[in-house]
């Protein structure tokens, strides 16, 4: 089982997609594509989970569970403040 711990917090903007959230502020997160079909980029939201729009630029190519986000299609909702992620990958 592998531990992560949290690189960065940044303010959530609810016009950018998680993924381009993430690298604006300089987090290096792995990723292949911007379609959602991909999962390199998943990651585990931490908290704040009914803040998260999983499918605010596209519905994932597969399931994911609950509490697991592609970045590359997900954003914050409306009013969202912060979110905490952990990288899957």
């Amino acid at each position: 089982n592998t531990s992560w711990e949290i690189l960065k917090q940044i303010p959530l903007d609810t016009g950018k997609t998680l993924l381009k959230q993430l690298e604006d502020a300089g987090a290096e997160i792995p990723y292949a594509c911007m379609t959602g079909m991909c999962s390199v980029c998943m990651c585990e939201i931490e908290t704040w989970l009914e803040q998260v729009d999983k499918s605010f630029r596209g519905e994932p190519a597969f399931p994911v569970d609950d509490r697991e986000v592609m970045t590359c299609i997900a954003g914050g909702r409306e009013g969202a403040k912060d979110i905490s992620l952990k990288m899957i990958f």
